[in-house]
């Protein structure tokens, strides 16, 4: 095995083994069977096998980091609404020349407790914007640390896409993938080793190449499930979170016709359309993915049939070896279509607009 590994190698390669002897029921057992062993039970344990090799293959590091960075996300949170109280209380606070609680006052909790002017609030607010500034550096840093380890193999994925990535309810799912297509390169390219040095073993060639047939069936899935995700659960929510924003805005402007009060319904409205704006780009954003991913699994799936035929009618290791290699850059093309840039959610602000989102359709 490689050393070149942020999973366990051995352990993904023992468990495709034992699956190829599945593969191979699923082609010699009967469609259905009342009492025994059918075409059915052989998928359903191939299915098992297979989503623990996709588990093996998460790098752990990647998980402590998705976490970590949630973490801070959450920090960011409670600076930003520490600065919403704190502009309340420095509304209605007394003028002062200049604060002195950075300079006598030791902790940032007996601050909060003995600040009284609009100079005192201030400073407060200047400190939760610098804190809120030090975690936006932690979260590019985590980032950058991600896409280091997903690109271990020669991956294609930067720092950028990682951020944005995090910001969306597809995060989990995209680092997943991502993990996996690394993984899956990486045990392809070790059974185009392997197949190379079993020379004329034909038995052996086939099994390797059963493996990759099976990585490839254990993408499919994969990929079915998240365009299921988008199009059943996250669009939706999208759609209903727009139709509210609009919903409210229409009753500010009724109560704007009707009453006195049009400061604060005119700014209800902003931070409607404002929330709209958020919205829309979120759902460029997944119908971007979206995209990405049927392409990807069109692809995949004819590649798919095309090895499963191969599989079956392999005669000679030479045959394997070639195959082995356009299997390669086949799984390398998939990720590229799978995981694209996203260079027009770059910019911070976008990236917190998102986030708002996803806390707010997380609540639908």
């Amino acid at each position: 095995m490689s050393n070149v590994s942020l999973f366990n190698q051995k352990k993904a390669f023992n468990r495709l083994e034992s699956a190829v002897k599945i593969l191979d029921e699923r082609y010699s057992l009967p469609a259905k069977k009342m009492i025994g062993r059918d075409k059915t039970s052989a998928q359903k344990d191939l299915k098992k096998i297979m989503n623990s090799v996709s588990e093996i293959m998460e790098i752990e590091d990647i998980n402590k980091q998705k976490k970590l960075y949630s973490k801070i996300e959450t920090l960011i949170d409670e600076e930003k609404s520490k600065i919403s109280l704190l502009k309340t209380k420095k509304r209605l606070a007394r003028e002062s020349k200049a604060s002195t609680l950075g300079k006598i006052i030791p902790t940032t909790g007996l601050k909060s407790i003995l600040a009284s002017s609009k100079s005192d609030y201030q400073y407060l607010i200047d400190e939760c914007e610098s804190n809120i500034e030090s975690y936006n550096i932690q979260l590019q840093e985590i980032a950058q640390s991600i896409a280091d380890n997903l690109n271990s193999n020669s991956g294609q994925v930067n720092a950028d896409q990682v951020e944005v990535w995090l910001s969306s309810s597809t995060g989990e799912d995209l680092l997943k993938m991502a993990s996996i297509f690394e993984g899956v390169k990486t045990i392809t390219e070790e059974l185009g080793h392997l197949t190379e040095e079993s020379g004329e073993n034909i038995s052996n060639a086939k099994k390797y190449y059963g493996m990759v047939l099976i990585m490839s069936e254990m993408i499919i899935i994969m990929q079915k499930a998240f365009i299921e995700k988008i199009d059943n659960e996250i669009i939706p929510k999208l759609k209903e979170s727009k139709c509210q924003a609009l919903r409210t805005i229409k009753e500010s402007e009724k109560l704007i016709r009707e009453s006195h009060h049009s400061p604060v319904l005119k700014n209800n409205i902003k931070s409607n359309l404002i929330t709209i704006e958020n919205i829309e780009n979120y759902n460029q954003l997944m119908l971007k993915i979206r995209d990405g991913a049927i392409k990807s699994l069109e692809l995949n799936m004819k590649e798919r049939n095309i090895a499963e035929n191969t599989y079956k009618t392999v005669k000679i290791s030479y045959n394997v070896s070639t195959l082995m290699a356009h299997q390669y850059n086949t799984f390398s093309q998939l990720a590229n279509i799978m995981l694209p840039q996203v260079s027009g959610f770059k910019n911070l602000k976008m990236r917190e607009g998102m986030r708002d989102v996803n806390k707010m359709i997380a609540n639908t």
